[in-house]
């Protein structure tokens, strides 16, 4: 093959591969990405100690002033909208809340909240009253719409 064929076939191919990019990115333009949800690092429930630490546990004595809840690590900082659902074996004598719905005929204790992850973490905790019944309860928890966690866990 001469030169100057070598050549044009070489600038043909360039030219072919250019127009393939070129239709590649611009297809692309204009069409908005789907936002992806956040990235989930980590879901843990549990209870403060003694020193006020936090150690996972599915068991939370039922012990007036216990406090427990959960930590929900997102790979952002920003502002989310979480639902807790939280399921009790019998109705409470009280559920403390100021944004606090109440349902199922007092068993069902639904919060919602949008609020900014504060390094990359987002909590809530309750704090056992008198007239809290033993048993198993549910907790369903949401982020930005999408059940991201449902956890079974025991006041004794």
């Amino acid at each position: 093959m001469s030169a100057p064929l070598v050549d044009l076939v070489n600038r043909t191919v360039l030219c072919l591969a250019i127009a393939g990019a070129v239709t590649s990115v611009t297809s692309t333009i204009g069409t908005p990405a789907t936002p992806a949800p956040p990235a989930l690092a980590t879901i843990e429930f549990g209870i403060l100690d003694t020193d006020g630490s936090f150690v996972q546990s599915d068991v939370v004595p039922l012990l007036i002033g216990q406090e427990f809840g959960w930590r929900l690590h997102v790979a952002d900082n920003d502002t989310h909208t979480w639902r807790e659902v939280l399921i009790a074996p019998a109705a409470p004598r009280e559920w403390i809340g100021d944004d606090l719905v109440v349902e199922g005929e007092g068993t069902m204790g639904i919060t919602e909240r949008t609020e900014s992850a504060r390094g990359g973490v987002l909590t809530h905790g309750w704090t056992i009253t008198e007239g809290d019944p033993a048993g198993p309860y549910q907790m369903q928890l949401f982020l930005d719409g999408e059940l991201v966690e449902t956890t079974t866990f025991v006041l004794r």
